[in-house]
């Protein structure tokens, strides 16, 4: 990273030498042009038309396909230089640039007398080479020309690497980084990635772009990862880590320590992500399904119900569960919560099917009910599953008496999933119902299906592979942990813990919590180095997820004087 920032640095004071001629864009790949003589002529700026990267990791071994295009808006026909910025050790394969015809021009791989000699030759014949040259450790340069007025010009690269492993961990960084050099945002950028893998992939992470990206598992062993933009000015490095372990859960930890200060951590683990229902933990669910009037509107309540169909569909057979349905009144499925068999699933569908929306909202009898169940249910992992599009207007109408009320029935601990549906949900309740009860919240505005939306919620959790999470960090002081309470793990998802550390040293890291309803334990050997400067974004991702969880507390129980 180091190296990297060094390439920035030149990078800048090249475009500082040529600020006098042009406002300069660049991306990751680079273009400076160099005005024709006789100077100083003022060129408006290289435009980015669009900027691909295609990733394929095969056990480590990362090939990385860069395709750019740039565009010359000025009306004179110039030569640049292309800078690319790569960490070290990297293996460059292909370096090609297109003509304006479309056709690829093949670049030379040349030491810089090579590169300068050959270069002169062919731009005193006005020829249109790409002739790849070396910077040194970090970057590599193509001088081009020409650039014809108002035209494009098309870059292809490829390199490979070896990915860093340490401890089950794998490390992939494209430099993407672009804030500081480009006045226009980019119209296009994209990084798709293939990940393969021997070993079982567990953890899946991008600290530079959470909650930007799509991934798709596809089993143990491949997932695809997509990051899209449009009109984007990229302002930090496209960065994933993930882990790969044997073990039934993967355990894995990255630091972050300045020598005499308390250290940062993130602790991740994750399951495999093909769990038979047999290996599943036991859940009780309660569905809670709002039948209210206004369900009506735009068929949310035809949506809802082929969404309540699959989840139920989804139950394992050692799951109990029972169906909620309400809206002046509440009603029930069963008297109370019943196995997930063949005959009983088959009964519910049909129960299903028979909602219709009529009446008015009474969220507080609903929620208080559906705790009531899950108390004469059996297994350890209780969940209400809470879908609703309006707002109180039966019953207890007052959002402070209905999350009291709640929070206070709710001695399982049972963990509230919420979705409201439609613009006239009170989202301040449906967020205070669900963080105050270990779950979350979710909203569906109605041009959204709200099938897909629920649907894709239930897959995720539909198998529990531990409950009851409890971490241990042995003789290293650890504080100011985020979340303070692990949720639930689930088949093919993972858990992040942030927090503080003070001291340093090898120790045993052990995670424990309730498996096939017995307690179970994994166990991990890390270090807490004295100092380790590398993952800078640590302690910023920390920040922002204590102060997401103080405010959550002040939503919760009011300010403070802290």
């Amino acid at each position: 990273m180091i190296i990297v920032q060094r390439v920035f640095l030149l990078l800048f004071l090249i475009i500082c030498i040529f600020s006098i001629f042009i406002p300069n864009a660049l991306s990751d790949g680079i273009l400076i042009p160099i005005p024709p003589e006789p100077r100083p002529i003022i060129l408006p700026q290289i435009a980015i038309k669009y900027h691909k990267v295609n990733v394929d990791i095969d056990n480590q071994i990362a090939t990385t396909s860069v395709d750019q295009v740039f565009i010359n808006e000025s009306p004179f026909q110039i030569e640049a230089t292309y800078i690319f910025p790569l960490p070290k050790d990297i293996s460059i394969s292909e370096f090609v640039m297109y003509d304006e015809s479309g056709k690829p021009l093949k670049a030379e791989l040349l030491n810089s007398d090579q590169a300068k000699k050959i270069y002169e030759d062919i731009v005193r014949q006005m020829r249109d080479p790409a002739i790849l040259e070396y910077m040194g450790t970090g970057a590599f340069r193509a001088r081009i020309f020409p650039i014809l007025p108002h035209s494009e010009k098309r870059i292809q690269l490829q390199y490979s690497e070896v990915l860093p492993y340490d401890s089950g961990i794998c490390k992939y960084s494209y430099p993407l980084n672009t804030e500081k050099f480009s006045s226009k945002p980019l119209k296009e950028v994209k990084v798709e990635v293939q990940l393969r893998s021997n070993m079982p992939i567990k953890s899946l992470w991008s600290p530079s772009h959470e909650g930007s990206i799509k991934v798709d598992r596809k089993g143990d062993n491949f997932i695809r990862i997509l990051y899209a933009d449009e009109n984007k000015l990229p302002d930090k490095d496209f960065v994933i880590y993930y882990t790969v372990s044997y073990d039934d859960v993967g355990l894995s930890l990255l630091t972050y320590k300045e020598r005499s200060e308390d250290g940062f951590y993130v602790f991740m683990t994750a399951p495999k992500h093909e769990v038979s229902s047999d290996e599943a933990v036991g859940k009780n669910v309660i569905f809670v399904f709002d039948t209210s009037g206004s369900m009506q509107t735009n068929d949310k309540i035809g949506q809802a119900r082929k969404a309540l169909e699959f989840c139920v569909s989804k139950l394992n057979k050692q799951d109990n569960f029972n169906i909620i349905d309400f809206s002046t009144a509440v009603r029930k499925f069963k008297p109370f919560p019943v196995s997930a068999g063949s005959n009983e699933i088959q009964s519910a569908l049909k129960y299903i099917k028979s909602l219709y929306a009529t009446g008015g909202t009474n969220i507080n009898d609903a929620l208080i009910e559906a705790i009531n169940q899950l108390s004469q249910a059996k297994n350890p992992l209780n969940m209400i599953v809470f879908l609703t599009d309006g707002q109180p207007t039966v019953g207890v109408t007052n959002e402070q008496s209905i999350v009291k009320n709640v929070y206070s029935a709710n001695k399982l601990n049972a963990r509230m999933f919420v979705f409201g549906v439609g613009y006239d949900v009170n989202t301040r309740l449906l967020d205070e119902l669900a963080y105050g009860n270990h779950g979350f919240s979710s909203y569906v505005k109605p041009e959204d299906d709200i099938e897909i939306v629920v649907s894709d919620f239930f897959a995720k959790v539909s198998n529990p592979v531990l409950s009851d999470l409890k971490l241990d960090f042995g003789s290293i002081n650890t504080f100011d942990r985020y979340p303070p309470e692990l949720p639930d793990l689930f088949a093919g998802s993972q858990i992040k813990e942030f927090g503080r550390y003070r001291g340093s040293g090898k120790t045993t890291i052990k995670l424990g919590g309730i498996a096939e309803g017995k307690r179970a334990e994994f166990k991990y050997n890390a270090d807490f180095p004295v100092e380790n400067t590398e993952n800078k974004f640590i302690p910023r991702i920390w920040a922002t997820r204590k102060v997401g969880y103080l405010i959550d507390q002040v939503r919760k129980n009011g300010a403070t004087n802290e």
